[in-house]
């Protein structure tokens, strides 16, 4: 490496992610906030979408959990493939299906792939999201159109030092 300044420089112009510094401006989950939780009368499911049908038994026995995600859905997974989760999340007001905004691949645990919360919007992936880089946290707010991509955080290489 003859010229690390330039590489190191014309990196980060190539991948400016990569130059972002974080800090504490991670979208969290009190920023969020929905409220009361749904506590009504479960909707049947909405399988008007192709891809709603693909996973409807899924999707049906779902509907028979508590509310675990933005108030009045039920998040739910499923394998990918080796190391990777897709999933939706199905309104228990209106049956809606949102399908989650790619599979997300890691080589951790999968619980450690989605992160959401009964009373937030946000929905966070961890990973590689649909096995393209950067390996990152992936931040979502549920909108009522669907999930709204508000950032991406780049993870720390695992040979770096904490």
């Amino acid at each position: 490496m003859k010229y690390p300044f330039f590489q190191a420089v014309l990196f980060l112009l190539l991948f400016p992610a990569w130059a972002y510094s974080g800090g504490d401006s991670a979208p969290t989950f009190e920023a969020f906030p929905v409220a009361p939780l749904y506590q009504g009368k479960t909707a049947p499911v909405d399988l008007s979408h192709e891809e709603a049908r693909e996973f409807q038994t899924h999707l049906r026995r779902t509907t028979k959990e508590p509310v675990n995600f933005a108030g009045q859905y039920v998040l739910t997974t499923w394998g990918a493939g080796s190391g990777c989760t897709y999933g939706a999340i199905v309104s228990k007001a209106t049956g809606k299906v949102h399908l989650l905004p790619g599979v997300i691949c890691n080589l951790g645990r999968s619980s450690d792939r989605i992160t959401y919360q009964k009373d937030s919007r946000l929905l966070i992936l961890t990973g590689y999201l649909n096995d393209q880089d950067p390996n990152g946290r992936y931040f979502y707010e549920l909108t009522p159109a669907g999930f709204n991509h508000l950032l991406t955080l780049p993870n720390k290489p695992t040979w770096e030092t904490p």
